[in-house]
């Protein structure tokens, strides 16, 4: 009886479909780069016409990071320092002090075999805040320069917004708080005129009689 549970789990696991591959460790084909460049930081496969390569990002690569395609051939086991750069230009409106580091992301698309590499350009400071900026390129399924886009904040708005306080009236304002709560909004106020920021701005109060206290600030 053991026997027979014995062959018919046997049974049911052969007919299981699974996915593998094997890894080669025998005859490795090594491609070796410098360490302090990154290299190596994202790795794809990817098949051109006939050929096949592995691409290779190395975001500290010079001044702007770079990446590289790497041709595998049927050949014994060795390491070998053979690849080539693909050549991404630079955009004209990133400035030239940032100092980019394309291939920190690296990603490929299989239905249309485009890639897009992307990486950091540098902040934008406005008032308190810092605003990251990226760069992407589009790499073509012939591993050609296609495209490139920019993300992320480019500059401080400059244009006109209008500010609105409210105050309920749920009389958690009483009257002695007045004269605090003018000098918080008087305060706010004053932030943004220093940060030269051009600010509509109102305050508005819950209550059952209508009565206009201020008009609007700028």
């Amino acid at each position: 009886m053991d026997y027979l549970l014995m062959y018919a789990v046997l049974a049911i696991q052969l007919g299981v479909h699974v996915n593998g591959y094997n890894i080669d460790i025998g005859t490795p084909l090594i491609f070796r780069g410098d360490k302090d460049e990154e290299f190596g930081y994202k790795v794809i496969q990817h098949k051109e016409r006939n050929k096949n390569w592995i691409l290779v990002s190395a975001p500290k690569a010079g001044d702007n990071g770079e990446v590289y395609k790497c041709r595998v051939r049927a050949v014994e086991s060795k390491t070998l320092n053979e690849y080539e750069r693909i050549a991404l230009p630079l955009k004209g409106d990133v400035d030239k002090d940032d100092k980019m580091q394309r291939g920190m992301s690296f990603v490929k698309d299989e239905s249309s075999q485009k890639l897009t590499v992307c990486g950091p350009t540098g902040t934008v400071t406005c008032g308190d805040n810092d605003f990251s900026r990226s760069i992407c390129y589009i790499i073509n399924q012939y591993l050609d320069y296609e495209d490139s886009f920019l993300l992320g904040q480019k500059e401080c708005p400059s244009a006109p917004s209008d500010m609105v306080m409210l105050i309920d009236g749920s009389g958690s304002v009483m009257d002695s708080d007045f004269v605090s709560i003018k000098s918080f909004i008087k305060e706010i106020i004053s932030s943004f005129k220093e940060k030269n920021t051009q600010v509509f701005f109102t305050v508005n109060v819950g209550t059952k009689n209508c009565c206009l206290k201020c008009c609007i600030l700028k």
